[in-house]
């Protein structure tokens, strides 16, 4: 019987000795409580406790009769019958969570650390945009993130120093050299912020919802954005109507 098995099961809310029975009846069974007792060292009274208790939880099936053998479901049924049960105890509690947050009340800040936690979140930050992503991202931010760019049905305002080819409601391109470091700024519907900046070991980000961090983010990426958008306009010598649309139609 391999002891990582008995573990593995022990996360889903078993004790270790219906772990240790289960992973052994997976060996024996068909098997009465008193032989598994015996293959794994344990009292019998302490055995047929936790197979009873296996029975309820649907883990294990027992025969009829005075000497029960009992036979363990398949790791895949009892794997998905729990990961069902899971969801919907997921689903019931945010139910009963829902709506206990006071409004007004600022959304929890987690901080960010490493390239890849910032691109998981910066990812999460993308799905939850319904309108407007306002986004300054270098090369290697934007390249980890771009096909979930693509992928949103929300209008696109980006920033960036990378290579992108996709549908933006605007990109503004820059040099290689306009950041000093990695960067990542994510506004979605002036609600949901990533912000990573500097390489690992001496990176730097957080993230939030609803607080007041985000709007004012927002404001600052849309600012960028403009000056970049009025700036390329005066170069072309447009009119004061042509920039004043420019401004108009900003995020």
């Amino acid at each position: 019987m391999s002891s990582g098995a008995a573990q593995a099961l022990e996360q889903f809310g078993f004790t270790a000795l219906e772990a240790e029975v289960y992973a052994q009846l997976l060996v024996v069974a068909p098997a009465t409580g008193y032989k598994v007792a015996q293959a794994i060292g344990k009292p019998a009274a302490n055995t047929y406790k936790a197979l009873e208790s296996l029975e309820r939880k649907g883990a294990v099936v027992a025969s009829g009769g005075t000497a029960k053998s009992y036979q363990p479901v398949s790791p895949e049924t009892l794997f998905e019958r729990l990961a069902k049960e899971f969801d919907r105890n997921r689903k019931s509690a945010l139910k009963s969570f829902a709506g206990l947050g006071k409004k007004g009340v600022s959304g929890p800040v987690a901080v960010l650390s490493a390239f890849d936690q910032a691109v998981a979140v910066a990812q999460e930050t993308v799905g939850k945009a319904k309108s407007t992503l306002v986004v300054i991202a270098t090369a290697d931010y934007l390249a980890a993130i771009a096909e979930d760019l693509k992928s949103t049905g929300a209008d696109v305002w980006l920033m960036t120093t990378g290579n992108y080819k996709g549908d933006t409601a605007e990109k503004c391109q820059l040099p290689e050299d306009a950041f000093e470091h990695p960067t990542l700024q994510i506004v979605a519907d002036g609600t949901a912020v990533t912000m990573a900046s500097g390489s690992e070991p001496d990176l730097f980000g957080f993230s939030a919802s609803a607080h007041p961090v985000s709007a004012a983010l927002h404001s600052a990426i849309v600012c960028q954005i403009g000056l970049y958008l009025v700036d390329r306009k005066l170069e072309e010598d447009a009119g004061r109507k042509q920039i004043a649309k420019v401004i108009e139609n900003l995020p």
